[in-house]
């Protein structure tokens, strides 16, 4: 595999790896001292937090939406999974089975 490195600035490139070598994540490929380090801004590590979410998303009650929700159940159960609707022990299935199948 061929893995072109582009650079908008100069500067004279170091390799750590030889040619050919094979590549694990996270090695160090080459290095780039440049002529003039000044002209590029360097990275710095971000602190701040992530954004409040909100509250859930509300699904819809509309009848494909329920059938396509307890299906993904249905298939998630036969995985072996567990599902956000047999957290809640307020729903059985009864009452589930019977709102899909009289709409």
């Amino acid at each position: 595999m061929m893995m072109p490195l582009l650079s908008s600035a100069a500067g004279h490139l170091h390799f750590h790896q030889s040619e050919a070598s094979v590549l694990n994540p996270g090695d160090l490929i080459a290095t780039l001292d440049l002529d003039d380090p000044e002209a590029v801004t360097k990275a710095e590590p971000y602190d701040g937090g992530f954004p409040d979410l909100g509250p859930p998303l509300v699904y819809s009650s509309g009848v494909d939406h329920r059938f396509k929700r307890s299906l993904e159940d249905a298939k998630m159960i036969l995985a072996g999974m567990q599902t956000g609707s047999q957290c809640m022990s307020s729903i059985t299935f009864e009452q589930s089975s019977h709102s899909v199948m009289h709409y």
